[in-house]
């Protein structure tokens, strides 16, 4: 019978496949029922020889959202969740608005209506002035924001 893993084992074996955040790597050790002293031991070992480093884990997953094209409240939104709650997407409106259109371009087809590529951006978390800046280059012809 093998033996029992201790929470430092555990850890690395959770690192090997994903690079998870400080707060995900203390749930899932403390769901495995670790001792709480045991985890604190673990994370802070972690920490020293940079396994476990939130930072990089923050810039990571930006990147890879802003490849996805998401907009900054998706971005802050997702990294929240993974623990990151002082993540702040710094990101200038002129940037924010071509990721914008690049992302119209791509999944707008013609004939698609003014109100779905609006709900389009809304849903990939885009902030309301971005959608309607966004929009108006996007729709030249369309003039009414609410149709």
């Amino acid at each position: 019978m093998a033996k029992p893993k201790d929470a430092l084992e555990q850890a690395l074996a959770l690192l090997k496949f994903k690079d998870l955040t400080e707060f995900e790597l203390r749930t899932k050790l403390s769901q495995r029922g670790y001792p709480e002293a045991e985890v604190e031991r673990a994370l802070a070992s972690l920490k020293a020889y940079h396994y476990l480093d939130d930072k990089r884990v923050e810039k990571r997953e930006t990147e890879r959202l802003e490849g996805e094209l998401a907009g900054r409240q998706k971005i802050e939104a997702k990294l929240q969740h993974r623990g990151l709650n002082e993540a702040q997407v710094e990101t200038d409106l002129q940037s924010e608005k071509q990721k914008a259109l690049n992302l119209l371009g791509k999944r707008v087809k013609p004939g698609d209506s003014f109100a779905k590529a609006g709900r389009l951006l809304a849903a990939q978390g885009y902030e309301e002035e971005t959608i309607r800046e966004a929009l108006e280059e996007f729709f030249p012809d369309q003039s009414d924001w609410n149709s």
